[in-house]
């Protein structure tokens, strides 16, 4: 995300200077165990994944002018670095009643991603966004899934295949 207004950009009585960067990524990392009950009939599976959670913003805004000095108090240049870790959880159970025909339901649920700040310089941001506040957490949700789908194999190797996935947001 970048975003960046020139000199003369009139904001409530004043030309304001701004320089905005900021990026954000989550990193994730997964495994799945599969147990076979009946064989050729039906599988259980568990699984789980950690996420890391890194949002960096830098920039610089400036309001010159104005009635009061412009919109807010010229500020300096901010820095904030947000970072967390979440966890997760995945089970699924698949069955074949006929040869042709897998049946599977699966479900995940992700702890709450919780990214704490480390932040400098943040005087003007801190009235936008108060998880920008140095030592404060801001709360990132990837949403519980239940998920459910059917696959039917057609000569060929051909399969049709159908899935639902309900998101709990």
């Amino acid at each position: 995300m970048y975003g960046k207004f020139g000199l003369g950009s009139n904001v409530i009585n004043g030309p304001v200077i701004s320089d905005i960067k900021a990026s954000s990524q989550v990193i994730a990392a997964q495994t799945n165990f599969a147990y076979e009950v009946i064989k050729d009939k039906l599988s259980l599976s568990l699984g789980a994944r950690v996420m890391y959670g890194v949002t960096i913003s830098k920039g610089q805004i400036y309001a010159l002018g104005g009635s009061f000095g412009g919109y807010m108090p010229l500020a300096t240049g901010f820095h904030a670095d947000q970072r967390g870790i979440a966890y997760g959880f995945a089970g699924g159970i698949s069955a074949k009643p006929v040869k042709e025909l897998t049946l599977g339901v699966t479900g995940n649920w992700n702890s709450p991603l919780r990214l704490k700040t480390e932040s400098s310089n943040f005087v003007a941001f801190s009235l936008l966004d108060k998880s920008n506040l140095d030592g404060r957490k801001k709360h990132e949700q990837v949403p519980a899934t239940l998920g459910a789908g059917a696959a039917y194999q057609i000569q060929g190797g051909i399969q049709i295949v159908a899935h639902y996935t309900y998101y709990f947001n």
